[in-house]
């Protein structure tokens, strides 16, 4: 599960302005440059097709762009592989965006002129967190637990069953033995009836 890269979005009628961004490129060995150019056209064309309150998720060759549209005109595009988890994907937009919200005001967002000109500092962090995504949400580490349990109780189940079977074919092997035990006496009662040893 990799993120690849997050940013936040002014509303334009025509042309979203992008405010700012952190890209995570490590993966890539050549022309890093050009790919998050690619990455930075494809969360623009993205956030065009936001509207305020509105959450996308578009798949693209191996890739998937989640984007949330948040209040203050403003919405925040997050690009991942498609293993990525959506609800993770979702918490951590809003999260960048009410922190971007929170750092700036509405009238400084609407007067921007320049692309990535309004830094998010924490956005580095998200982006570094937002590689596992155990730790960009707690939820997410809670549920892997469960995940893990119940595969744990189920293959505990499946072993008690498993002993129940055993043991119910072991009782009746003991029923068995017992009556052909029960049979052997009574015959050889018989046989020892006929005889008198003095």
């Amino acid at each position: 599960m990799k993120v690849f890269y997050m940013g936040i979005f002014r509303y334009q009628s025509d042309k979203p302005l992008e405010l700012c961004h952190e890209t995570d490129l490590t993966h890539i060995r050549f022309y890093k440059d050009k790919v998050a150019a690619l990455l930075t056209v494809a969360a623009l064309e993205a956030a065009k097709r936001t509207e305020v309150g509105a959450q996308l998720k578009i798949k693209e060759e191996g890739r998937v762009i989640h984007v949330r549209g948040y209040e203050s005109n403003i919405c925040g595009v997050l690009i991942s592989d498609e293993e990525y988890p959506l609800r993770i994907a979702q918490t951590l937009l809003g999260r960048i965006c009410s922190a971007f919200a929170t750092r700036y005001p509405a009238s400084a967002i609407s007067d921007a002129q320049q692309p990535n000109s309004m830094p998010l500092p924490e956005l580095k962090d998200y982006i570094v967190k937002a590689q596992d995504p155990s730790k960009a949400d707690p939820i997410f580490q809670l549920e892997q637990t469960l995940d893990e349990t119940k595969v744990i109780l189920y293959n505990t189940f499946d072993s008690l069953l498993e002993r129940g079977e055993k043991l119910d074919s072991l009782i009746a092997k003991s029923d068995m033995l017992s009556a052909q035990s029960k049979m052997f006496y009574t015959q050889a009662k018989k046989q020892n009836s006929c005889c008198v040893v003095m």
